[in-house]
């Protein structure tokens, strides 16, 4: 699969898409939230995760299909679900992050992405939008999705996988036919494990160990456009496995003052890295193999 921004078809002034195979579609916003995965079947068209909810996303789903939609959450996280009221159809989400997804998604929150949005990107970035619509939205009808569930698109099939970690609730979404794996937050080279929400280190090791016997070919993550392989996901485990929290780096975060940066002991980052993750940077490009946790648990 090659996906490359040279290629991206604009939508308008919040979203663009690339083409990932025969009705796939990765829905880009602004190229700084997460992707919205479109996968346009005979019958119905699934969409999975709906970005913070700026612009509209359901307006952007429409130019591609006019498919009925099934819409899916990988997790609970503010940044996946804030488009999901747009649609006006029930949300399927792993059913340990529906109470999560209800109890964050509110005003405050969302005031705050505003907020940071319009001072970083300025009021241009916010045209078109109703800001008491916007902070008021919530995260839509959320209903339990769980493993061994798959839905019926016509020509495709998306099959459901629990995947615990960076959420107690997260989910993988199989797409046998063009072997791609949609995975959300679930695994990069420096994946979020930590907070009151997620999940054990045994736990996401155990997922991640799931998804490699899974026969994919391409493995679509939340915020990066290249896909991932096996070996890429192997290496998640390994470092998992290995990453060390009593030599952790402390993460400056506001969820987890015991949040530190991880390493296995082979796999130490340059101190240009270690110099990025001591003022707050976590995602070092999805270059640096970490896992970021509160406990060696």
């Amino acid at each position: 699969m090659n996906l490359d921004l040279k290629d991206q078809v604009v939508l308008d002034d919040y979203f663009s898409y690339l083409k990932a195979a025969d009705g796939v579609y990765r829905i880009l916003a602004d190229r700084q939230y997460c992707n919205t995965e479109l996968i346009v079947g005979t019958e119905k068209a699934a969409v999975i995760d709906c970005g913070y909810g700026f612009g509209n996303i359901a307006s952007a789903v429409r130019q591609l299909t006019d498919k009925p939609i099934v819409l899916f959450n990988t997790h609970c996280h503010i940044d996946h679900i804030g488009g999901n009221a747009q649609f006006g159809v029930p949300v399927h989400m792993g059913s340990e992050d529906i109470g999560p997804a209800r109890a964050t998604d509110t005003a405050f929150f969302r005031e705050r992405a505003w907020d940071g949005r319009v001072r970083s990107l300025g009021p241009a970035s916010v045209r078109g939008m109703d800001r008491e619509e916007f902070l008021h939205r919530g995260p839509g009808e959320l209903v339990p999705c769980e493993e061994g569930e798959s839905f019926n698109l016509g020509g495709y099939t998306l099959e459901v996988y629990s995947v615990p970690g960076h959420s107690r609730g997260g989910r993988a979404f199989f797409l046998r036919e063009a072997g791609i794996l949609y995975t959300g937050d679930a695994v990069f080279a420096c994946t979020l494990c930590f907070g009151r929400g997620s999940a054990s280190r045994v736990e996401y090791i155990r997922g991640l160990k799931k998804l490699l016997k899974l026969p994919f070919t391409a493995a679509l993550s939340g915020h990066y456009i290249e896909p991932f392989d096996h070996r890429f996901i192997a290496h998640a485990v390994y470092t998992a496995e290995h990453a060390d929290f009593e030599t952790g780096i402390p993460l400056d975060n506001p969820i987890d003052p015991d949040a530190r940066v991880c390493f296995a002991p082979d796999e130490w980052p340059s101190e240009e890295y270690l110099d990025r993750i001591r003022h707050g940077d976590h995602g070092l490009d999805n270059k640096v193999w970490a896992l970021v946790m509160s406990s060696p648990e």
